[in-house]
């Protein structure tokens, strides 16, 4: 995989600067050759920097979002669309509440979806995505199983945007984040590992002396669907974002 870069940063606030600022200037060039561009975004802790040093950077009129398509990556099922947890609200209250995203470039998966629909439903936000012309750019963290997007130890690297099953791994990771304890999901939607390979240009941050072991094993590893992380050593166009204790290991 010859395009496969690693930036190392002394802490996570310099990493997340600097793929605040690529990012920038890639939506900025993209959107100037076709009018927009196609954006996937991830949750959790890993971006809340990321999402800050976008958030300045449109009050500084270094970027404008009107023409920016975001796909949201995950998002727990079945979960309330207006509870605290859902993906949907951090991505407002991180990114969407501060900057000029238009509503009909905003997809999220839909937490509240009837089982019955989800089939139909997942296949037509991959098509949605298809319509688009793709993902120009997805962003990812990685968790601390290996799993990227909520795609655990297990999938397929051909496998679509899908209803998943949460591991116990991944399950007392979040709940550290949710206040009642009974109501966390046990499953969740994805976009699928073909998915997240058919964008254009993958970025991976990962912060921290706890993501170390598992950085070690997605880029000197064997490619296995046990680290599905792995599988992104098959794209030729993916940036790893590290900091010093990230990647300690390798």
């Amino acid at each position: 995989s010859k395009m496969n870069k690693i930036n190392i940063y002394k802490n996570s606030y310099d990493g997340s600067k600097d793929l605040a600022k690529i990012l920038i200037k890639q939506i900025n060039s993209i959107i100037l050759k076709k009018g927009y561009c196609t954006i996937g975004l991830p949750t959790g802790n890993s971006p809340v920097k990321l999402y800050e040093e976008l958030v300045n950077s449109y009050k500084n009129n270094l970027i404008q979002f009107k023409n920016v398509i975001l796909f949201n990556l995950d998002e727990f099922y079945p979960i309330r669309k207006d509870s605290k947890e859902c993906y949907r609200n951090y991505l407002y209250d991180h990114l969407l509440d501060h900057v000029d995203f238009t509503d009909k470039n905003l997809y999220f998966l839909d937490s509240e979806i009837k089982e019955e629909e989800l089939a139909n439903y997942c296949d037509s936000f991959e098509k949605k995505i298809i319509e688009v012309g793709g993902l120009d750019i997805q962003v990812l963290g990685i968790g601390i199983n290996g799993h990227i997007g909520f795609n655990e130890p297990g999938s397929k690297i051909e496998s679509k945007t899908r209803k998943v099953k949460i591991s116990n791994e991944s399950y007392k990771t979040i709940s550290k984040d949710f206040k009642e304890i009974n109501n966390i999901p046990r499953e969740a939607l994805t976009l699928g590992i073909e998915t997240i390979l058919s964008s254009y240009k993958i970025y991976l941050m990962a912060w921290g002396n706890n993501k170390s072991s598992i950085i070690k094993k997605a880029i000197k590893g064997k490619i296995t669907s046990l680290c599905p992380a792995s599988y992104l050593k098959t794209h030729n166009d993916v940036t790893y974002f590290l900091d010093e204790m990230s990647s300690s290991k390798l």
